[in-house]
């Protein structure tokens, strides 16, 4: 029982924190890294991501002019998020990740976050892996054609509603 109070304190720390990070100001002097990526279909008439990410913050949803639009923020130089995207005969491959390391210790001090958005005009399969953090999950008006998602100790919100094209 001691054990589940305090992963549930945990939890909610690392909840109070993501939020924190999620909507601080743009013009944060706080010495975090900032980094937006920008992907463009090239031609891909369906997209499989992947999406790896051991602790943090997680936000996904539409609302990108192109593939997909990422925005980062991190603490640490080597915790910047990997962003890997080819493209095989119509089929996109987009992979983002978390850098493999030991040091993910996140503290007070500590900031990692992703706002992830991807374009509503391509079909999506989503692989979604997260360890320990928030997710929120905005689905709406994206062409999801395979969904699956495991986590690890957090909290997640997924959000179905909206329009579907496809309903399988």
């Amino acid at each position: 029982q001691e054990v589940e109070e305090e992963s549930d304190s945990e939890i909610n720390n690392i909840e109070d924190k993501m939020d924190e990070i999620m909507t601080e100001s743009e013009d944060d002097q706080g010495g975090n890294h900032k980094d937006v990526t920008i992907i463009k279909a090239n031609g891909a008439k369906k997209v499989e991501v992947k999406v790896k990410i051991g602790a943090g913050k997680l936000r996904l949803s539409n609302g990108s002019s192109e593939l997909f639009t990422g925005g980062f923020v991190f603490s640490d130089e080597a915790w910047k998020p990997i962003v890997n995207y080819k493209v095989n005969g119509q089929t996109g491959y987009l992979v983002i990740k978390q850098p493999d390391s030991d040091n993910y210790n996140l503290d007070n001090k500590d900031k990692y976050a992703w706002n992830l958005k991807f374009t509503e005009n391509i079909p999506l399969d989503f692989n979604i892996e997260v360890g320990a953090g928030v997710s929120e999950i905005f689905l709406d008006n994206l062409q999801i054609e395979s969904f699956s998602m495991n986590m690890g100790v957090g909290k997640t919100e997924i959000d179905l509603s909206g329009r579907w094209i496809k309903n399988t």
